[in-house]
């Protein structure tokens, strides 16, 4: 798809294109249909859309995105688990801890975004700041991540498409 044309697709190819750059998971849709222990590859990324707000010539993209990792994070400091064992049921692989986790996440997708805005620079604007909430989901699937709201500006429809 090219990003030529902008429209809420446009939204979707971008985030779907800093996943595959980045060899993560993609899934979109709404976030309670999806069971996390069906995947077996991490970290992943799913985009939900929240709203489209539709001005004269341009319109705003609401998406939240939710980006996480598998993650050993142990229920207390006096939790004594053989994490190979405990581990393996949830596909673990070799992440250290939480904040190794959340650090890794934050950089790598922020600077996949950044590259993505240079590269279709005069195609692709999104608003700043872009707001990252941290997450530990521990009931049955042991995951960390971000909640990220992200809002993209595009050209109307109704301009692009040649209704004006």
């Amino acid at each position: 798809m090219e990003v030529t044309r902008n429209h809420i697709g446009t939204a979707f190819h971008v985030v779907r294109t800093i996943a595959n750059n980045l060899g993560w998971q993609y899934t979109h849709g709404n976030l309670s249909d999806f069971d996390f222990k069906q995947f077996s590859v991490f970290p992943l990324c799913h985009n939900t859309i929240n709203a489209v707000n539709v001005q004269e010539n341009v319109a705003s993209v609401n998406l939240t995105l939710t980006i996480a990792d598998r993650v050993y994070f142990p229920k207390s400091e006096m939790s004594v688990v053989d994490k190979s064992d405990y581990l393996s049921d949830y596909g673990y692989t070799e992440n250290a801890n939480y904040a190794q986790i959340l650090q890794s996440l934050y950089v790598d997708f922020i600077s996949e975004l950044r590259k993505q805005e240079q590269l279709f620079y005069n195609n692709l604007n999104y608003t700043r700041p872009v707001g990252m909430i941290p997450f530990v989901e521990t009931l049955d699937s042991v995951l960390a991540g971000w909640t990220v709201t992200l809002e993209f500006t595009i050209t109307n429809p109704l301009v692009t498409d040649g209704f004006c």
